[in-house]
């Protein structure tokens, strides 16, 4: 919205500037032109996680996430933070520099030894992160005729998200997670 804004600024000052200096070489064509290319590349960024972008850089990404770095690789940031009131681990991966991918692995979730257990932490992280997205879309839940895993999927314009809360079969140790992905192009 403030690139939008700057750019609309932007936009008024160069108008203002060639109507008082005629002689300009700039023609209304041409402003048009650069406001459409402006505007295109400020809209076509879309939205991934925690101001953050699809296909910013590692160092856009490093300038913005002010929590404990773990770990860094040629394609991959990690942080110690908190999420969803969780302690989390948020792993951002790069393809070719740009960001696609975002993990958030949320600890100190408890064992549950019971699927409404397991089920009622689910129903917990849902209505958190359908509050943190946002939006009144419901997600598209699977799993209820599992006994192990429940997941739940929103699609929405800037991003996909999958929510997934799974218990292993030996310990009955119970994981949590959230994934972030650049929406598929129709």
């Amino acid at each position: 919205m403030k690139k939008i804004v700057k750019i609309t600024l932007m936009i008024i000052v160069l108008s203002f500037l060639t109507l008082s200096f005629p002689n300009q070489d700039l023609t209304v064509q041409a402003q048009t032109k650069t406001y459409e290319s402006i505007v295109k590349k400020a809209s076509a960024k879309k939205y991934a996680y925690r101001k953050t972008y699809w296909g910013d850089s590692k160092k856009q990404v490093k300038k913005v996430i002010k929590s404990k770095l773990l770990d860094e690789d040629k394609n991959n940031l990690l942080y110690r933070t908190k999420a969803l009131g969780y302690t989390a681990n948020l792993q951002f991966v790069f393809t070719k520099n740009k960001l696609d991918t975002v993990f958030v692995s949320l600890g100190g979730v408890e064992k549950y030894d019971t699927w409404g257990k397991m089920k009622y932490l689910h129903d917990i992280l849902y209505k958190r992160l359908k509050k943190e997205l946002n939006t009144k879309k419901d997600g598209f839940t699977s799993g209820y005729d599992s006994y192990d895993k429940i997941n739940t999927l929103w699609d929405l314009k800037s991003r996909s998200v999958f929510l997934s809360v799974n218990e292993s079969d030996w310990d009955y140790e119970t994981s949590a997670g959230i994934m972030y992905q650049e929406p598929f192009e129709e």
